[in-house]
């Protein structure tokens, strides 16, 4: 079982366990606001969460659609109208033209799997439009982790669904481990845990506001790629500044 209903421990922090976690404010998913996004809006609804978060002014999916050139079509493919973690620096952004600076992690086996991940419908990204590749679970984690204690929650999708992630849950007695998430999938409860064993059998892209690399990951674990805006970007930033 992937999820299961977020019930944790009244002490946050004790000898046996270890919780950390950030404040959500507002959290969004399908049909908020009375519009259909069933299908291919999650990320779009995890921007909005993260926007609130960092009290950016709110805006609505449809705005943050057209941030990329998308409008919503009834008569187009879903696949069409989605949008992925390479887009989230402009999506966040206050403004499309200077997009947020943020780092962006590939988390896969190799590096060749993960540019297979990449193909996947949309194939609209680069492996070069992401910061870094992480190849081991346990540097993973500490990426994690390391984002949520400096007050930065994250956007995890496997290239299908996307979640926001605010906390990391260890239980030192077992050793299990739990992501606290927001599933934008659900109308019910939205806050959920994702068990770690779990999560780690499967690729994702994952971005954040931007961090320093002191992870202090293994080089055979991880590789580093220079921040830069995708070609994409920087057509998107020009044809603003020409408007």
């Amino acid at each position: 079982m992937y999820f299961q209903k977020l019930v944790l421990p009244i002490e946050k922090n004790t000898s046996n366990s270890q919780l950390h976690q950030v404040q959500l404010k507002k959290i969004f998913a399908y049909g908020d606001n009375n519009f259909g996004d069933v299908g291919f809006g999650c990320l779009y609804r995890c921007v909005q969460t993260l926007r609130s978060f960092y009290e950016n002014p709110n805006v609505t999916v449809k705005s943050l659609m057209r941030r990329l050139d998308k409008e919503p079509n009834d008569d187009a493919p879903l696949i069409s109208m989605w949008a992925e973690p390479s887009d989230v620096p402009i999506l966040i952004a206050l403004d499309p033209r200077f997009p947020q600076v943020c780092h962006s992690v590939i988390f896969s086996k190799n590096a060749d799997d993960a540019k297979q991940l990449l193909k996947r419908p949309p194939q609209r990204a680069f492996i070069t439009d992401y910061d870094e590749l992480i190849f081991d679970p346990k540097s993973l984690w500490t990426f994690i982790d390391t984002s949520i204690v400096a007050g930065h929650p994250l956007i995890a999708d496997d290239k299908t669904c996307s979640y926001v992630v605010y906390g990391t849950y260890l239980d030192k007695t077992t050793d299990q481990k739990y992501l606290c998430i927001i599933d934008p999938h659900r109308s019910d409860f939205r806050q959920r845990m994702y068990s770690w064993s779990s999560f780690i059998k499967r690729q994702w892209l994952l971005a954040t506001r931007d961090l320093p690399c002191s992870c202090n990951l293994d080089d055979t674990n991880h590789y580093d790629m220079k921040m830069k805006i995708t070609e994409k970007q920087k057509t998107k930033q020009n044809k603003y500044e020409d408007e």
